[in-house]
């Protein structure tokens, strides 16, 4: 498989072959975003005295559809594709600024102690998406692959963290 280089142009790679790398690249970011939810999950818990209830378990379907389906393709428009993309216009704003303005907002919008939580995922959106909008030269590429990161990095939250809790509360 070919790698890479900055040089190389995204626009000349096949459909499939850009396909692949925006999953493996959702992928590995997701799980950044992930092992970092645990860890401030984990110091929330200790910090504020929270058990296995202090998140949440045991949710029906609908919540799952919601979650990892709807939730990320919404937010991306509103947080990312719309935020990033019109804070961009400003060009006395460096990237780095853009992509902390869009965690923040996308903090923000969820509970406040989810917030503590989201907004290293917020961090890690916002970059997926700046880099794939660079690298592709378009937005499409870029909210599929922020889409995909969202929707793992949610349904690794919530299958995990539901089993586990939903175990450890039983």
């Amino acid at each position: 498989m070919e790698t890479l280089s900055n040089n190389t142009d995204l626009k000349q790679i096949d459909e499939r072959g850009l396909s692949l790398r925006i999953f493996l690249h959702s992928l590995k970011c997701s799980l950044i975003s992930f092992l970092s939810a645990i860890i401030v999950i984990v110091v929330a818990m200790i910090l504020l005295g929270g058990g296995p209830n202090m998140v949440g378990a045991n949710r029906g379907l609908g919540v799952y559809v919601a979650t990892i389906v709807i939730a990320p393709l919404l937010e991306t428009i509103v947080f990312q594709l719309l935020v990033i993309w019109g804070l961009t216009k400003v060009r006395f704003l460096k990237p780095s600024i853009v992509i902390v303005i869009s965690a923040v907002l996308f903090a923000s919008y969820h509970n406040p102690i989810k917030a503590i939580v989201v907004f290293p995922l917020g961090l890690v959106l916002a970059y997926v998406f700046c880099y794939w909008r660079e690298r592709s030269g378009t937005l499409k590429w870029a909210f599929t692959a922020t889409c995909l990161t969202h929707a793992l990095h949610n349904a690794y939250n919530s299958l995990t963290f539901d089993f586990l809790l939903g175990t450890l509360s039983s």
